[in-house]
């Protein structure tokens, strides 16, 4: 596979993956948001590498879930093994379109979050 086919098919990837994410969120029932929290999760825990994480981290941003609270308050406190991963920013951006309501349900970690926010 040619570089140029490669970096195509990753646009063409992350394009699909932030147009499920907001189609999941615009649905009528919660099922179809449920399911894509989940399968974004597992994606995410599996992911070695951080510009699939990033991707993925992009996608739980539009889809707003409150199922991902966890992994985005994880993912905010890792380092992606660097310095200067930029996971952990991604991750708060992921949060910040996240209802007040649900962080209130996590006061206690999202206030941690918002500590280690404020350092970047």
């Amino acid at each position: 596979m040619a570089k140029e086919d490669k970096v195509q098919s990753e646009k063409i990837r992350e394009t699909l993956l932030l147009t499920l994410a907001t189609l999941a969120r615009r649905s009528e029932g919660q099922e179809v948001a449920v399911e894509i929290t989940g399968w974004l999760t597992e994606s995410l825990s599996s992911c070695k590498s951080d510009p699939c994480r990033l991707s993925l981290l992009r996608a739980m941003r539009n889809l707003r879930a409150e199922g991902a609270l966890p992994i985005l308050m994880q993912l905010v406190h890792a380092n992606g093994g660097s310095k200067k991963s930029k996971v952990p920013l991604a991750a708060v951006r992921a949060l910040q379109g996240t209802s007040l309501e649900a962080l209130k349900k996590h006061r206690k970690d999202a206030e941690s979050v918002l500590l280690t926010a404020v350092m970047y």
